[in-house]
């Protein structure tokens, strides 16, 4: 109780409520502060006037009161400026949004959130964002702010809107180094229906290629000539319309530094899974692999022959190695119809390394697998050799190579506009006058005629035209073990604990062995140890 003003004042509990409200308000402590001194002068100058003060003390209260009222203006001012900032970062706030990018989502996707206080808020993600991606955006408009703002309930964010921006060159591809795989799931048997005879899509542009060389140096069966093949293999692409950039062409060697661009099992996964992430029709994307391609038993009884066709990544010994089925399911599954997928297979057993359902057989027809596995992407693949022969490493301009690679490029280079059978009949003959045995083959995921069809690294387009996609098992095969005669490469598995047959003598291999002593495979200086890759 002021005895002065006769008025009542809480000032011990006004003081303890702005020390509870400095911390949700700034600004709220110094506007209760300046509420008391303002009193507090009021109360003195009372008390002077009233108890009659001489002239002089009257004098120098006026000074100290005109300094305290000035004192009072100015931590007013301080006060209404700290609450204007304040209340502006606050408008800030409710202008801003803090996500995470769903999963599925893109760049340049509309998607709508759920704010903090229950509304919804639809926004068009950056070209450049990605899933798992946190951004800041300024709901006015769309645009990425550098302050983080008020976090959405990304939990409950979906997609609102299917529509994607024009995409060119992988501009809105997620680079390499950003991209997160997700975990293997086999995909299960069964059928489901699809979309037939729609026109061709129109071509999007987007262009993205993996490519895959491993040398294994140090290991039992060093190979010389894969990462050779990859470098031949970009400059090849480069010239062909794609483009060298974290978003649209990774590299993957196995005399890298960098871990993330070593060829390891799981980056090689990751990488399919990068590939094909995203893919829509009328998108052009291209697979290369360079390197060690082995068997293994198919304990399921799909395949014909008992066996899976597999690729060695680098840690194979350790991680295991990657079959046919797996890649199928990570990089064909996925794939839209009017999506069109080249894969090169420069390997031993790569015939159907990715269990396409058409191989064409004779250089006259296509032959449909017994249990086929139908997908709705266009998917071409031209591997290196049958699935139960060896590819040769090759020398040009005393560089060594794989031969098919090399075969693939200078085929298509020498006649760019050629059709599918002209063009594998163009590789085998190559080979054949190198004195490769191996034969090249021909898969597709869609069945069309190669003797009018042309080839084309990213104009030709063409639409799903199976009813069904999916896995069919329509009979059971007996599991075999693989058979590697006497090769590096069965006793570099067998050494690993693969379960693999392995022949006493060099019969089984030596056709192979005789074609590489012609192609400069080089008995004296390890070559020969190149031909089982």
């Amino acid at each position: 109780f002021d005895v002065d003003t006769g008025k009542i004042s809480f000032r011990r509990k006004n003081r303890s409520n702005n020390d509870r409200n400095n911390k949700r308000s700034p600004g709220s402590n110094h506007r209760n502060q300046n509420r008391d001194r303002s009193r507090e002068n009021h109360s003195r100058q009372n008390r002077n006037y009233g108890n009659g003060s001489s002239q002089g003390s009257s004098g120098n209260d006026s000074r100290q009161n005109k300094r305290n009222h000035n004192n009072n203006h100015n931590h007013n001012n301080q006060s209404r400026s700290h609450n204007q900032n304040h209340n502006r970062r606050r408008e800030i706030d409710n202008e801003t949004v803090q996500i995470t990018v769903p999963p599925g989502c893109k760049g340049g996707q509309q998607i709508r959130l759920r704010m903090p206080a229950g509304n919804l808020v639809d926004i068009i993600l950056p070209n450049s964002a990605y899933p798992g991606q946190k951004l800041s955006l300024d709901v006015r408009t769309n645009k990425p702010v550098a302050r983080h703002g008020s976090p959405a309930l990304s939990s409950d964010s979906i997609p609102y809107a299917l529509e994607t921006a024009p995409q060119g060159k992988g501009d809105s591809s997620v680079p390499w180094q950003y991209f997160r795989g997700r975990p293997y799931i086999p995909v299960g048997l069964g059928l489901r229906p699809a979309l037939t005879g729609q026109p061709p899509p129109k071509r999007t542009g987007r262009k993205r290629a993996v490519l895959i060389g491993l040398n294994y140096p140090g290991s039992r069966a060093p190979l010389k000539g894969c990462i050779n093949d990859v470098m031949k293999m970009k400059g090849f692409l480069q010239r062909h319309g794609y483009v060298d950039s974290p978003e649209s062409m990774l590299t993957l060697t196995d005399d890298q530094r960098d871990p993330i661009y070593l060829p390891s099992r799981q980056n090689i996964i990751n990488a399919m899974q990068w590939l094909v992430e995203g893919a829509e029709p009328g998108d052009s994307l291209f697979f290369h692999f360079s390197g060690h391609g082995a068997q293994e038993t198919d304990n399921s009884g799909h395949e014909e022959d008992g066996l899976n066709e597999t690729i060695l990544p680098m840690d194979f010994s350790k991680a295991g190695m990657i079959n046919d089925d797996v890649m199928w399911d990570l990089m064909i599954n996925p794939l839209p119809s009017g999506c069109r997928l080249v894969a090169l297979f420069d390997c031993c057993h790569s015939g159907t390394g990715l269990d396409l359902s058409f191989t064409w057989k004779d250089h006259n027809n296509w032959y449909q697998s017994p249990n086929p596995s139908f997908a709705e992407g266009d998917v071409i693949l031209f591997a290196g050799c049958d699935d139960h022969q060896t590819s040769a490493d090759a020398y040009e301009h005393f560089k060594a190579g794989g031969a098919m690679t090399t075969a693939f490029i200078d085929s298509f280079e020498a006649n760019p506009q050629i059709t599918y059978a002209n063009f594998i009949a163009q590789i085998h003959q190559r080979l054949r006058a190198k004195r490769h045995t191996q034969i090249p083959q021909l898969s597709s995921s869609q069945r069309f005629d190669p003797q009018t069809r042309y080839f084309n690294l990213h104009d030709d387009f063409h639409s799903n035209q199976n009813p069904e996609v999916g896995k069919l098992v329509t009979q059971k095969f007996k599991p075999q073990k693989p058979n590697f005669g006497n090769s590096p490469v069965g006793s570099m598995l067998l050494a690993a604990g693969f379960a693999v047959f392995v022949a006493p003598t060099l019969i089984d291999t030596a056709v192979d062995v005789g074609a590489g002593l012609f192609d400069g495979g080089g008995l004296f200086d390890g070559g020969l140890f190149d031909l089982f890759g």
